[in-house]
């Protein structure tokens, strides 16, 4: 994203933007591995890595792509809370380490 995105890139910090607009939610997450996530098989006996599967059950667009240091992955949905009285918010969140803008 436009700002924070290029000045965390530099520094190699992963992060995490949510923008809720109207009643679509949609989250990004960047980090510098370039390894595109892979969903796989269903499992109940597997430990950890379910949460490709997680989110490809319930988001209505689910998108990974290279850049040119890193991933980016990302997933829309609508809103399935109710209304909210926020009309649009934004905000990215460094995965690890760092401060929250």
């Amino acid at each position: 994203m436009p700002g924070a995105g290029k000045e965390d890139r530099s520094r190699s910090v992963p992060w995490t933007l949510l923008r809720i607009t109207g009643e679509v939610v949609e989250v990004v997450v960047w980090d510098s591995d370039p390894v595109l996530p892979v969903a796989r098989a269903s499992d109940a006996g597997r430990v950890g890595q379910h949460g490709l599967e997680i989110v490809m059950a319930v988001a209505q667009g689910v998108e990974a792509r290279r850049e040119p240091v890193g991933k980016r992955s990302s997933e829309r949905r609508r809103k399935s809370i109710g209304p909210m009285p926020i009309r649009a918010v934004q905000f990215t969140v460094p995965t690890r380490g760092g401060a929250a803008r």
